[in-house]
């Protein structure tokens, strides 16, 4: 049977944002082509590369800007899932670019992107799964534009380039693509690829944290792993728990909703996999609590805030129940 590629709604944001600046609101738009607007309920929802080509294609229609896929992909702000909180936990631009590589699934199922080292320059190719949307103009257009944004996001630089290849033809009008890009523009070329400076993949990253690294690349890997081999709810939970532990513990509801589903049906779920939402949250808190006390600079009460705990008091409580130890003998270790 054929693999059906897939995308997550969080990656195609931007076109509803610029949609409603024509003023089509998101729900129009995605009626406009059929679609329940109940897809945006959850950021673990995701599209077939089919449905992204007709939804934006839609939307050129409608807004009449054929610099769409460049205008998307410079507006892109990042990945509101585990795959964004591995890249901004990277040392470098280099390392990132390679994670990105590996886990690139998460995402984006329907986009293969390689990076080649050579000599001087490095080169960043993307390629389109479904041949049958391969040559899409604005789908190559917002890969391209969405690389040099979220470079610049990880790295807070400006990045200059070497040259940027299209597959697609050159339209009459270039302009935007000087504007944005601001480098030599090659035109039915033989692949999709921005083209840089070899040095500038030693970049650092803005704010990044290897004790975090390895314990979002944990939760990254098994992500991708559910995601070839199937997905349990589980482990949907505990995606939507990770990215808004902090400050307080999501509630069942809260996560139920952004799921999309009763919590009912949800608990039922949890029941079916053998577990339930306190011991999944209780895993998380304590795998990201061993974690933290390795690190030093992170003081017991940051600890409790990004655990979600109210009181230094609780955390304790807790972690010695887990581990029959304190978080402060844990980290005299």
């Amino acid at each position: 049977m054929k693999k059906i590629f897939t995308t997550s709604i969080t990656k195609i944001s931007t076109l509803f944002e610029i949609a409603e600046k024509h003023g089509i609101t998101k729900t129009e738009l995605l009626n406009s082509v059929n679609m329940d607007p109940s897809i945006l309920n959850s950021p673990d929802n995701r599209l077939t590369p089919e449905l992204v080509h007709k939804l934006t294609q839609k939307a050129v229609s409608l807004t009449g800007n054929e610099n769409f896929g460049l205008h998307q992909g410079e507006l892109f702000t990042g990945f509101s899932n585990i795959l964004g909180y591995v890249l901004m936990n990277c040392k470098t631009f280099g390392e990132a670019i390679d994670k990105y590589c590996r886990y690139q699934k998460i995402s984006d199922e329907g986009t293969y992107t390689e990076i080649e080292r050579e000599g001087n320059i490095a080169v960043i190719k993307s390629s389109v799964m479904d041949s049958a949307i391969a040559n899409d103009k604005q789908l190559t257009d917002f890969i391209l534009s969405c690389m040099l944004t979220y470079i610049k996001k990880l790295t807070g630089k400006n990045i200059d380039l070497i040259e940027v290849r299209f597959k697609h033809k050159a339209p009459e009008d270039t302009s935007e693509y000087k504007r944005i890009f601001n480098c030599t523009l090659l035109f039915e070329s033989s692949m999709n690829a921005i083209v840089f400076d070899r040095r500038l993949l030693s970049l650092p990253i803005l704010e990044p944290n290897e004790k975090l690294l390895r314990v979002f690349e944990k939760y990254a890997q098994d992500v991708l792993d559910k995601l070839i081999f199937g997905d349990t709810y589980a482990n949907r939970v505990t995606r939507v728990i990770i990215k808004m532990l902090q400050g307080e513990a999501p509630s069942i509801k809260t996560v139920a909703q952004k799921l999309a589903m009763s919590v009912r049906n949800l608990q039922l779920k949890l029941k079916q996999e053998g577990t339930s939402y306190r011991r999944l949250l209780n895993n998380i808190r304590k795998e990201l609590a061993i974690s933290y006390l390795k690190d030093e600079q992170v003081s017991i009460g940051e600890i409790t805030y990004l655990l979600g705990f109210s009181e230094t008091s609780v955390f304790h409580r807790s972690f010695k129940r887990w581990t029959n130890h304190t978080p402060g003998w844990y980290r005299a270790l």
